[in-house]
């Protein structure tokens, strides 16, 4: 009689409360993985469809300058190199000269592929420190915290992959990142999130 009239009703209400609050941390979790995802899609956007395109542009109208500009430099270095038997004079430096020369060299002919080539490391960098700690996690021993996670074979946490990139409409790959790793520890997917 007591369980139907008083245990029963309780657990109900335990275990309403319990899912209400699982409820909400979930509501948190998946605002700030959206928010996450968000940022990357801006990210992602940006390096395709902004800066990329902005570097090719301004490599196409100011790479003509190169060339007269370094002129320039070059005629005026000679200039004082005359006037150096009145004092001396270093208003322009050949190495200097030369140096910017080259570097403009280089940025208007790899410029928007050595912006893309960066971006694309930067991504793979992370992607492998992801990795590695999530293997980890999964390697340790009886060590307390957050070291003792997945450290049984039915606690362990799988290797994250992308699970983002599909719902991605841009063109450049996205290796796994925080939000998959995030994912990965709360049992969850791109389609969950999304």
């Amino acid at each position: 009689m007591l369980d139907g009239a008083i245990i029963v009703p309780l657990q109900g209400m335990l275990w309403g409360l319990l899912f209400e609050v699982a409820a909400l941390i979930w509501l948190l979790d998946r605002a700030l993985l959206l928010l996450a995802y968000f940022t990357m899609a801006v990210t992602s956007w940006i390096t395709d469809q902004v800066f990329t395109p902005l570097l090719q542009v301004v490599g196409d109208q100011t790479g003509i300058l190169v060339g007269p500009i370094f002129v320039i430099a070059i005629t005026v270095l000679g200039f004082t190199y005359l006037m150096a038997v009145f004092g001396r004079f270093e208003v322009v430096s050949l190495r200097s000269a030369t140096l910017w020369l080259l570097f403009a060299a280089a940025l208007y002919t790899f410029g928007p592929n050595l912006y893309l080539g960066m971006e694309s490391f930067r991504r793979d960098i992370g992607r492998v420190f992801y990795e590695f700690g999530v293997q980890a996690f999964n390697d340790a021993g009886a060590v307390q915290g957050l070291g003792a996670v997945g450290t049984t074979p039915q606690d362990a946490v799988p290797i994250p992959t992308d699970q983002l990139g599909t719902f991605l409409p841009l063109s450049s790959v996205t290796p796994v990142d925080g939000v998959d790793v995030a994912l990965v520890y709360l049992d969850a997917d791109g389609a969950d999130l999304l």
